[in-house]
């Protein structure tokens, strides 16, 4: 057997730049990336241990690898960084906390145990000097300056203290005494950076701070040979709100990365520089500072590079001539600014920051408003008595375009362009009204009601395909409209509750809809607009979305937000989102326009100089709990994955390459189970039905419509959900977690069965809905099967029969005969009860060799993996599994057995221990033997289950827990 490691997604423990290169240790891979993010080369290093540290000498063009207790150097050209190839591994007994080149190419390595050990560059033991005081280390420091030929070590012990001793690089000594010692943190030390240029060290702990301790002298070396070395605390910084991993001191800042996904930049007196959301809420493992460049890797399995210094905003003040009082304001297309002002005056604002006064309007004096069209060419103003003025740009002015007045003369509550030659207006009692735009008139094409409610105020439209006008109002319902009806063909109620709706748009014909209550809805538009996800972000009051950048207000601050990484790019105090506001982003400028104090601010920041760029896009923060894959060619697959951190992902993946297709964050708590279900093949596109469940009781059903030609096409609505919840004396929803689920079609559609942790496994029956065309679930009823948490089940079907096989924490399987499910006669039964293992049941997996004869594979909690054949017995006396045969391993694994498959000749298992194992199997004569094969370790920890695809000469295989690999697992070589 031969396993190549295709691709693997996991924490970033390691980074480094060098020579316009970028360095990451992803697992137990060496990846190099250049700049710009394209993949270069992939290397392993180490079998199954994750890579720690990454130290260059460039003199020599040497690499050192560390991570555990494991070593390994490197060569690489200096010029192209290319080709890297390996030179000598060495494993040692103790955790390798940190390392560094020395001159002669020797290697300094501090260990947990509060040892310094040198090496040559072969790897070859030179000596070791052990510390005075005696403790475990959680962080250390190398300090070493050529010309004193001395190496100092800053240890950071778990007591909270910073130890420095000095180790002379050639004397023969074994012991080392403590110079002196940094008081000030009350946790452990995770992390230690220094900087002779600076004059400072740096100390990072679980309490949430960072120190900078001050050195007198600058260079550490020269204080020690004082009598009395002076090293003080000089500052104590809070800026996280969990622990901080990770510091690094640089000639002019200090920068911070922790456990809250922060990464902070401070000057040497404390102030906040920039505050950088990096890894979409996943920590910060590895840190690197390099010519004013930051790179980072993070629990989201990403690398990020940004800028050090902080982005050149600028924010200019304008104050209307004449004492004008700015009220509302707009950017034209060629970044110059429109403004009306409390007296009704419109006045124009050139880029270069002259102003010119177009005209006065009286009636506009008291109330106006003021829009801008999709182009940016035309600026709307409304009043008070139905006025409605066009103004156009052209030539640095603004030209008048059309003046009229509506019928009835009511107030103008607001005023939606649609293009940039149609609009809708909305006057007294809810109507709306649509205008066209022919050269310099204006005509309405037709008239809509709102229904009554209260506050018949529209607050956002757009045109949708096929004649129709989307419509949100200030309560929060959405509106469908037709040219050939006054009232709506579809109303979604409280689409985004009593909050209202904020903005519509129309995506290549997908309508997304924004709202105060923090929720980005998405509608497809067929015959009718179907609501496909429903996405909760991390702000309340959503105002805008330009170029999947979502504008929202949180609190005093305007926050441009980065839909697809999740990060907040830009942030800006300006007093709230009750005031006029305009944005624009024209390639990588990106400018922001408010009224505050009576004036106009306009701030302009360059996106490029200040988005970080994602060498490795981030997938999951957390534990992967489960994963399907629907393969789509040889080495091409998609990935549906769901995890602790409630994400849902839908993911592209073959050799070397992965991308993220979709992300939907609608599920309360954490998924636990995902299950894909086939439907017919409509065109080119292939339909799955998808369930994924978890806390809280929650199963959402999805509709994946995938496109093998074209995945970017690929739609995944959501259909429907189901959430009970518990009272009385029942359990809480809390404690009700969906642990596995199974599907089996019948007559009327498909059945649905989900292992729940109260020990019940809940059927339900999936059907499509003729009228909305939506699939829908509806509980059937429940089998209780044990007052035990049900992990796992599976369906046999032969001999005309259905049998659920449900598993628990008990470690037993019960057999439930299921059939009439499918023919709705007789009842439900329950016919045997096995004990497979000791404590819960984790994997399972089944083989019919013929149709009365099974073989069931499963893992569990005890480490064991068990082999059981199965006689299948349908009489007169009802059906039954007769124990055959039973072949049970518990030395092969180490920890609870999470993922298994069977094929015809081969069984896989995976583990918490992180290892695939390879097993032949085989009857003969009613007896199962079984022979051990191969093994793999992997880097992902905490696994929680394997894919397998079997092909004639091979398995792909997808490991999945904190991460995912995908590993070929080649049956023979020839």
């Amino acid at each position: 057997m031969f396993f190549e490691s295709k691709l693997i997604k996991t924490d970033v423990t390691s980074v480094r730049l060098i020579n316009g290169y970028v360095l990451a240790g992803i697992g137990n891979f060496l990846n190099v990336f250049d700049k710009n993010g394209n993949f270069i080369e992939k290397i392993q290093i180490f079998d199954g241990h994750k890579i720690h540290g990454i130290e260059i000498d460039e003199p020599s063009a040497s690499i050192l690898l560390y991570g555990g207790c494991y070593m390994q150097t490197l060569t690489f050209d200096v010029g192209a960084l290319l080709p890297i190839s390996k030179l000598d591994h060495q494993q040692i007994k103790d955790w390798i906390l940190t390392a560094s080149w020395l001159k002669n190419k020797h290697i300094a390595v501090v260990v947990m145990l509060n040892k310094l050990i040198i090496y040559k560059d072969d790897l070859t033991r030179l000596k070791e000097v052990v510390c005075d005081e005696k403790c475990i280390l959680y962080s250390a420091f190398i300090c070493y300056d050529d010309p004193t030929e001395e190496l100092v070590v800053l240890s950071g012990t778990v007591f909270g203290e910073i130890l420095i001793w000095k180790v002379s690089h050639f004397e023969n000594e074994e012991n080392s005494p403590v110079l002196t010692k940094l008081e000030g943190h009350k946790g452990v030390i995770f992390s230690i950076s220094y900087n002779k240029i600076a004059g400072y060290i740096c100390s990072s702990s679980d309490d949430r701070s960072s120190i900078l301790w001050s050195i007198e002298n600058k260079c550490v070396h020269t204080e020690l040979r004082r009598p009395v070395p002076k090293i003080t605390l000089q500052r104590k910084i809070y800026g996280h709100q969990s622990r901080v991993f990770r510091c690094v001191v640089t000639d002019e800042f200090l920068v911070t990365a922790g456990e809250d996904s922060l990464l902070n930049v401070w000057n040497f007196e404390g102030e906040l520089i920039r505050k950088i959301e990096t890894h979409q809420g996943g920590p910060v493992w590895a840190l690197h500072c390099k010519n004013d460049v930051i790179v980072s890797g993070g629990g989201d399995c990403g690398v990020l590079l940004l800028p050090l210094r902080p982005n050149d905003t600028t924010c200019t003040r304008y104050t209307p001539p004449e004492n004008q009082i700015a009220k509302r304001i707009g950017i034209l297309c060629g970044d110059s600014l429109v403004v009306v002002t409390e007296e009704g005056a419109l006045y124009h604002l050139s880029d270069s920051g002259g102003w010119t006064k177009i005209g006065h309007h009286e009636n506009l004096k008291s109330y106006n408003l003021l829009q801008i069209s999709p182009c940016r060419k035309l600026v709307s103003l409304s009043g008070y008595h139905g006025e409605i003025y066009i103004y156009k740009a052209t030539n640095d002015t603004l030209e008048l375009l059309v003046a009229a007045k509506t019928d009835p003369e009511s107030r103008i509550y607001s005023f939606h362009w649609l293009t940039c030659t149609t609009y809708l207006t909305c006057q007294h009692g809810g109507l709306l009204t649509l205008w066209c735009l022919y050269g310099n008139r204006v005509h309405p094409v037709t008239t809509f009601d709102l229904p009554q409610a209260k506050d018949l105020w529209s607050s956002a439209a757009c045109q949708a395909s096929n004649g129709r006008y989307i419509v949100g109002d200030r309560r929060g319902n959405i509106y469908v409209y037709t040219v050939t009806r006054r009232k709506p063909v579809q109303v979604f109620k409280r689409a985004h509750n009593h909050l209202g709706v904020t903005q519509l748009y129309n995506f290549n014909d997908q309508i997304v809809s924004l709202g105060r209550n923090g929720n980005m809805k998405t509608f497809s538009t067929g015959e009718k607009l179907v609501q496909m996800s429903n996405e909760k972000m991390p702000f309340v009051w959503l105002v805008a979305l330009v170029d999947r950048v979502l504008l929202t207000f949180s609190g005093d601050s305007f926050v441009v937000w980065d839909v697809e990484t999740r990060r907040t790019l830009f942030e800006h105090v300006c007093g709230g989102g009750h005031r006029s506001w305009d944005f624009q982003k024209k390639e990588n400028t990106m400018k922001f326009v408010y009224v505050k104090d009576r004036a106009l601010n306009v701030v302009t920041y360059d996106a490029k100089k200040l988005n970080p760029v994602n060498i490795v896009p981030g997938f999951h923060t957390k534990t992967i709990n489960a994963l399907q894959f629907v393969k789509l060619s040889k080495n091409r697959f998609v990935l549906v994955s769901g995890s602790e951190d409630t994400n849902l992902r839908i993911c592209l993946t073959g050799k070397d390459y992965f991308s993220s297709i979709r992300t939907f964050k609608l599920h309360l708590s954490s998924i636990r189970s995902v299950r894909l279900h086939r439907l017919d093949k409509i065109g080119t596109f292939e339909d799955y039905l998808m369930f994924s469940g978890g806390g809280r009781g929650q199963i959402i059903c999805w509709k994946l419509s995938l496109d093998p030609n074209n995945i970017g096409k690929s739609v995944c609505s959501e259909e429907n959900s189901y959430y009970e919840k518990a009272s009385g004396d029942e359990l809480s929803e809390s404690e009700i977690r969906i642990m596995d689920m199974e599907t089996l079609e019948c007559a009327d559609g498909l059945l649905l069965f989900a292992a729940s942790s109260d020990g019940n496994v809940k059927v339900f029956q999936v059907c499509r809905n003729t009228e909305s065309a939506n699939y829908r679930m509806s509980l059937l009823t429940n089998l209780f099967s044990r007052p035990k948490c049900v992990t796992r089940i599976c369906t046999v079907r032969t001999l005309g029969l259905v049998v659920l096989i449900a598993m628990s924490t008990d470690g037993n399987l019960t057999f439930w005969e299921v059939s009439s499910l499918l023919q709705n006669k007789k009842p439900i039964t329950l016919f045997k009860t096995l004990n497979r293992h000791q404590s819960g049941i984790a994997a399972c997996c089944h083989k019919l060799i013929k149709d009365d004869l099974l073989v069931f594979l499963s893992g569990g909690d005890d480490a064991s993996v068990v082999l059981t054949l199965f006689r299948i017995e349908n009489n007169a006396e009802g059906v039954d599994f007769v124990t055959v045969a039973t072949v049970r391993d518990s030395h092969s694994h180490c920890a609870c057995v999470t993922g298994v498959f069977i094929s015809g000749d081969y069984f896989l298992t995976t583990s918490v221990d992180q290892k695939l194992l390879v097993f032949k199997w085989r009857v003969d004569e009613d007896k199962l033997f079984v022979e051990a094969v191969d093994r793999y370790n992997s880097a992902v920890a905490d696994v929680q289950g394997l894919g397998c695809d079997e092909e004639d000469d091979c398995f792909n295989v997808f490991l999945y827990g904190k991460g995912v690999e995908y590993v070929r697992c080649v049956k023979s070589i020839t």
